[in-house]
C-alpha cells in the first residue's frame, strides 16, 4: 500500500517580495535554511510597458551569506534550473516582451554552497525602465530536518 507524504509539514514558503512595480535594483529578504535541505527561488514578473531588448533587461541571481548582512555573489555551479545546472548565475532574464507575465524557478545547491545559512535573490534592471515591471519572489525550503513550529503554509 502507499504511503502518502505529508507536504504541507515538510515545506515552507518565505516571501521574499510583495508584488511590486519595480525600475530599478531590488535585494529581496532573505532565507535562513537553518534546518532545512533544499532551497528553491520562484520569480514572477507581470507585464511591463517597456521594450524589452538585448540592452534593456531584467534578470535576477542569487547571493549567499553567513551572518545575513554581507552578501557574496553565488556562481553559477551552485544553481539549477528545471534545464540542469545553470550556465550562469543568472536566472529569470527576461529580454523581450514575450518573456514577460512568467514564472521563472532557480534552485540553490545547499551541499555546494553549504557555507551560507543565508540567501536573496537580487532583482537586476539593465537600461533604462521606464514603466517598470511587476515583481514578487517567493523562496521554498523543503525537506525539514528538525521540528520546528514554523513549517507549513505559515510564513
Amino acid at each position: 500500500m502507499p504511503t502518502s507524504l505529508d507536504i504541507l509539514n515538510q515545506v515552507k514558503i518565505v516571501n521574499c517580495l510583495s508584488p511590486i512595480v519595480k525600475t530599478s535594483d531590488t535585494n529581496c529578504t532573505s532565507v535562513d535554511v537553518k534546518g532545512w535541505s533544499s532551497l528553491f527561488f520562484i520569480v514572477y514578473y507581470g507585464i511591463t510597458a517597456d521594450t524589452l531588448s538585448g540592452s534593456v533587461y531584467v534578470a535576477c541571481h542569487v547571493e549567499g551569506s553567513t551572518d545575513d548582512s554581507t552578501f557574496v555573489d553565488l556562481g553559477a555551479t551552485y544553481l539549477y534550473s528545471r534545464a540542469g545546472t545553470s550556465s550562469s548565475n543568472e536566472f529569470g532574464k527576461i529580454d523581450d516582451n514575450s518573456e514577460d507575465d512568467a514564472f521563472y524557478v532557480a534552485g540553490v545547491k545547499l551541499d555546494a554552497a553549504s557555507s551560507y545559512r543565508y540567501y536573496r535573490v537580487v532583482v537586476d534592471f539593465t537600461g533604462t525602465h521606464t514603466y517598470g515591471i511587476e515583481v514578487a519572489v517567493l523562496g521554498i525550503l523543503g525537506g525539514g530536518k528538525v521540528p520546528d513550529s514554523t513549517v507549513g503554509l505559515n510564513p
